[in-house]
């Protein structure tokens, strides 16, 4: 019997469901995140953590649960480059505090902020090197006999 899901998919989607649980848990209980403001999405990061988390949540079950892996990986793709953007504006804009990501994996297991950062960006950088090479196993796959 073929496996349904290839080791690559099933590491992404723990990715996401970690990330967007971290999320919806820091901005849960987190006190006074709901007056901290996001100057890109020009909202509360309570409203940012709790919608990217469930948006993260939500791909992680489409992606288990795609028929075809090109959907899968597009929408690693497409949340990645959504993540990438949003990074790429904060620097931009001249924002250098910790993104917090990861919810509060900070406290938790005792990390600088740099230390999350990075791990942040890793986990961010695995998502895109699946979705990469994904698409183009599937680009090649449609291409031959």
């Amino acid at each position: 019997m073929k496996a349904r899901h290839t080791k690559d998919v099933i590491g992404a989607s723990i990715i996401l469901a970690a990330s967007g649980i971290l999320k919806i848990e820091a901005a849960v209980s987190q006190p006074g995140m709901a007056q901290a403001f996001d100057r890109i999405l020009e909202v509360d990061r309570q409203t940012v953590f709790v919608g990217v988390g469930l948006l993260e949540v939500v791909i992680c079950l489409v992606i288990l649960l795609a028929a075809q892996r090109v959907w899968t990986y597009g929408l690693l793709a497409w949340i990645g480059g959504c993540f990438v953007i949003y990074r790429s504006l904060r620097w931009y804009i001249g924002d250098n505090s910790p993104c917090g990501c990861l919810g509060r994996i900070e406290s938790v297991f005792r990390l600088s902020p740099a230390s999350a950062e990075l791990i942040s960006v890793c986990l961010l950088a695995t998502l895109l090197a699946i979705a990469g090479h994904g698409l183009w196993r599937e680009m090649v796959r449609a291409r031959l006999p």
